[in-house]
């Protein structure tokens, strides 16, 4: 019989030859929908005005540092995690590395975040799906005052996280989905106002190296889903018996992720980069309004209130 709890890099940890190709599955594909997701929010968006403030040359220099460097990051604490022998829960990984002790310290610590981060996550969502309800015209109250309503939301978020990775495949997958559809759309809907002229001079030495250093931090975040690495990383283990098969998942999974939403941040910063001038993005800036809003100066209509709309609620849910 296998023995499971050998050392990953153990040659009798696995039947599978590496070579073997490994077929990509739909919950390999919900894992990458997860991670995306996870990834995609309110600094997407953003990420067009920041371009037109510092420039161009400065942003391209900075993701060239920044996302390789998050890439790294990420891929070295995921194989750290698969490392571990026992992987029932982040006690137990822990506990591996600096033992028992320090995993139930950790363990507690780990929890206690999660809980607070449950929490605020919680109110954000009783507080914008209040706002937005009563803004169309739902309700006349504001249900975000209503201890019923917050308990139900909690509840319905709690079910939701306890169900299990597939209940939230099913639910976030076409949210997923959708805000990248949204966010693909609007940067093919800018390629008709693309103009080279928005492309600024590169900037004084002192000016552009200060610019990439305070550009750098903003990109690095901006591509970051190491949050939901550990959890991706349990589940692989406890659906695959055979630690370095699972491994190979969700490597390959996390190698996915990444490339296609660089390929999607990349793509949709761009796009408005060419479309805005400099001084449109100070204007955008000052006013604190998103590329979203800027691309309602070329998209006729309610569209960019509908889908702005829609973008902003899935980003929070």
């Amino acid at each position: 019989m296998q023995d499971d709890t050998l050392p990953l890099n153990n040659s009798n940890a696995t039947t599978t030859p590496l070579s073997t190709r490994l077929p990509f599955t739909k919950y390999d594909f919900g894992w990458v929908l997860l991670c995306i997701g996870m990834a995609i929010g309110a600094g997407t968006v953003l990420m067009p005005v920041q371009i037109g403030l510092k420039g161009i040359w400065v942003f391209i220099t900075a993701f060239i540092i920044a996302y390789p460097a998050t890439y790294i990051v990420q891929d070295i604490y995921l194989k750290t995690l698969s490392e571990s022998e026992t992987c029932d829960d982040y006690t137990d990984i822990i506990s591996h590395y600096l033992g028992k002790n320090w995993g139930i310290f950790l363990g507690v610590i780990y929890f206690l975040m999660i809980i607070h981060g449950v929490f605020i996550y919680s109110l954000s969502v009783v507080f914008d799906s209040a706002s937005y309800i009563k803004t169309f015209g739902l309700t006349e109250a504001d249900l975000s005052q209503s201890i019923i309503y917050k308990v139900a939301i909690f509840a319905v978020l709690v079910a939701i996280a306890s169900g299990g990775e597939k209940l939230l495949f099913k639910i976030s997958g076409p949210m997923v989905v959708v805000k990248v559809g949204i966010i693909l759309i609007f940067g093919f809907a800018m390629i008709p106002h693309w103009n080279l002229d928005n492309i600024s001079a590169f900037p004084a030495a002192s000016v552009f190296f200060r610019d990439v250093l305070l550009t750098i931090p903003f990109c690095f975040f901006s591509a970051v889903f190491i949050q939901v690495l550990n959890p991706m990383n349990i589940a692989y283990r406890k659906r695959e018996p055979d630690r370095v098969l699972a491994t190979r998942m969700a490597i390959r999974t996390h190698r996915i992720s990444y490339i296609t939403l660089i390929a999607i941040i990349l793509f949709f910063s761009f796009s408005f980069t060419f479309s805005i001038s400099h001084e449109e993005a100070v204007s955008a800036f000052e006013q604190n309004i998103s590329a979203l809003a800027l691309a309602a100066q070329v998209i006729p209509g309610h569209i960019i209130h509908i889908t702005s709309t829609i973008l902003n609620i899935f980003a929070v849910l």
